[in-house]
């Protein structure tokens, strides 16, 4: 916006060719102002002065005020850069050409330059806090759930969070979202941008670890993603979530498991006759109800909805010199229903003594077979 004090001149603003504009700005031509009642002159507190304070009110006014509108999107690729555009304002009176300063020319009287800096703003990305340990303990019909939230602390660029490479077998992730949550230790309310991570183990992904790994950057990619975050979630063994209202002879059937429900039943803190140690697991065989209660928050994170998981039978490390069959008749199972509850066990190259964990359904033999003892 520039303005002249002689109400019959007529102002016309330039953009300085040096520095000149960044890539991309687009100046408006000269746009007049009229002022046939606001005759009102807009200066500087220091410059007010009673003879330029007011136009002449008795002579209209056509274009001795004007503006010039400058805009500008920047790119992406020039986030973090600083650029200085200078404009100067020229009326059209000669009067003075060739007898005073330089700045009175005979295209007219140039006033001084006025000059701003833009700094386009770059993101300032970081992660949010998160409680979810990176070692989550799964369980096969249990969900894993989680969300990892990301924050640019400039507040300007929009951010997205993404999966690094491929999600476990039924896993899902949200889209990212913005909310505004208050932050616990300054107190002051923040965008956050955060995607949901759920998964649902089946049977068959007993003993097996997933890793899934997230990258955020801004929505326009104008700066390097930030460093992969990592969680690490193990499908635990023995053990099985059940719903609520289920009975102990669905869960043998649901999860294909060679036993029955009184083992089942045994296995989960009950006892013939009771003992006086505390509350069984699961009280009733025919009715289960009792919710999951979490030993760490490891667990909470792999059971959000808090399920009662069922214990199927003990995990066993084979001794130095036990075969999975020696190991079999000891627990009056079969192989085959220990590489059921086992998955990632195929043979005995699989099984490293004192350091292989298996689980095992006890008792699912009627006899021993012949020559091993059984205990």
């Amino acid at each position: 916006l520039a303005q002249d004090p002689n109400p019959e001149d007529s102002v016309k603003i330039f953009v300085v060719d040096d520095p000149g504009m960044p890539p991309g700005m687009r100046a408006e031509p000269t746009e007049c102002i009229p002022r046939d009642g606001d005759q009102a002159m807009c200066k500087a507190v220091d410059q007010v002065d009673e003879v330029n304070k007011w136009l002449n009110p008795e002579v209209p006014s056509a274009c001795s005020k004007a503006r010039m509108t400058l805009t500008w999107t920047p790119d992406a690729s020039l986030a973090g850069q600083v650029y200085r555009v200078c404009v100067v304002a020229r009326d059209d009176s000669r009067l003075c050409a060739g007898h005073g300063p330089p700045d009175a020319t005979a295209t007219g009287w140039y006033g001084e330059q006025q000059c701003v800096d833009l700094v386009v703003s770059e993101p300032q990305m970081e992660w949010g806090l998160t409680l979810v340990p990176s070692e989550i303990d799964s369980f096969v019909g249990c969900e894993t759930r989680f969300n990892v939230t990301a924050k640019d602390n400039s507040e300007t660029y929009a951010m997205v969070i993404s999966p690094v490479g491929d999600l476990p077998a039924g896993a899902q992730v949200t889209s990212t979202t913005a909310t505004m949550q208050r932050n616990a230790m300054t107190g002051y309310e923040e965008r956050l941008y955060v995607v949901f991570f759920s998964w649902r183990p089946q049977r068959g992904s007993e003993g097996s670890t997933e890793e899934v790994c997230f990258t955020a950057t801004d929505a326009l990619q104008t700066q390097d993603p930030l460093p992969t975050q990592c969680w690490r979630m193990t499908v635990q063994r023995c053990r099985y979530c059940v719903g609520r209202g289920d009975t102990l002879s669905l869960v043998m059937k649901d999860y294909g498991l060679d036993t029955n429900w009184l083992r089942l039943w045994l296995h989960n803190g009950n006892t013939i006759p009771p003992t006086q140690r505390g509350p069984a697991i699961i009280p009733n065989p025919d009715l289960i109800v009792s919710p999951s209660s979490a030993a760490s928050v490891a667990e909470d994170a792999g059971n959000v909805e808090r399920l009662p998981i069922v214990y199927v039978g003990p995990v066993y490390r084979p001794k130095g010199g036990e075969s999975l069959d020696r190991v079999a008749a000891r627990f009056r199972t079969s192989v085959k229903s220990i590489l059921s509850v086992n998955p990632d066990v195929h043979g005995e190259d699989d099984v490293e003594a004192g350091e292989t964990e298996l689980c095992l359904v006890p008792c699912s033999q009627r006899r021993p077979s012949p020559g091993m003892e059984a205990v």
